[in-house]
């Protein structure tokens, strides 16, 4: 069993760097040799080589809606099937989780861990809400881990 665990998201663009957070704080807890922690920015091509190849991908992101810092699990089927051009990530996970499938390269298992955020804008800090979620977020990334690895 390989799992893959990919922060999506950009640093620089305040809540949108949750996703690279997230993964760095579950790079220093999991020691498990199946698993492989990814940051990638918006650039669906990353995304798209992040989770080709493994049997479980955990992709977490941020994402709008919702209350401030609030995390949630999502299944692929909660992923919007349309391409989003205006989205922050340009074609985004819609893209990168079709073409997993149509090339039958992706995870036999997607899940994505979202924490809601405010602040987009280059140069934005991250709010402290998303911060906090970030922690939750890392311990729900890690429950899915384990969950997989003990199947």
């Amino acid at each position: 069993m390989r799992v893959a665990v990919v922060g999506v998201g950009n640093p620089l663009c305040g809540d949108d760097g949750v996703g690279p957070l997230v993964a760095q704080l579950v790079r220093r807890v999991c020691e498990d040799r199946r698993v492989t922690i990814r940051l990638t920015a918006w650039e669906p091509t990353r995304l798209f080589d992040a989770i080709q190849g493994c049997d479980v991908a955990v992709l977490v992101d941020a994402c709008k809606g919702g209350r401030v810092g609030e995390v949630r699990v999502l299944d692929e089927c909660d992923v919007p099937t349309h391409a989003r051009a205006d989205s922050t990530h340009g074609l985004g996970l819609e893209w990168a989780i079709a073409m997993s499938r149509a090339l039958a390269v992706g995870p036999k298992m997607l899940r994505i861990v979202a924490v809601t955020g405010r602040r987009f804008d280059l140069g934005a800090k991250m709010t402290p809400s998303v911060r906090h979620g970030a922690i939750k977020a890392a311990e729900r990334v890690l429950e899915e881990v384990r969950a997989c690895l003990a199947d």
